[in-house]
């Protein structure tokens, strides 16, 4: 699983509890907007972020916490 889909997740119950009204393809195009959005932004360690709704006000909040694990004896 990647770092956004559980915002994905959140992001495609909101549409679909909300905004089903818009049709299927809708729906779908701005589900896919999201996620690239997600995937091409580029997010600051600890910086208060967030996705919203085209279709409304909903915001959802968020922040990312990068975690790095550095392994012994793997060099090349």
């Amino acid at each position: 699983m990647t770092w956004w889909q559980p915002l994905l997740d959140i992001y495609e119950q909101h549409l679909i509890d909300y905004h089903s009204e818009q049709g299927e393809y809708e729906l779908h195009h701005e589900y896919n907007m999201m996620e690239q959005h997600l995937i091409y932004e580029k997010f600051r360690h600890g910086e208060l972020e967030s996705i919203c709704c085209d279709f409304c006000s909903w915001r959802k909040h968020f922040t990312i916490n990068f975690d790095i694990l550095v392994r012994e004896g793997e060099e090349e």
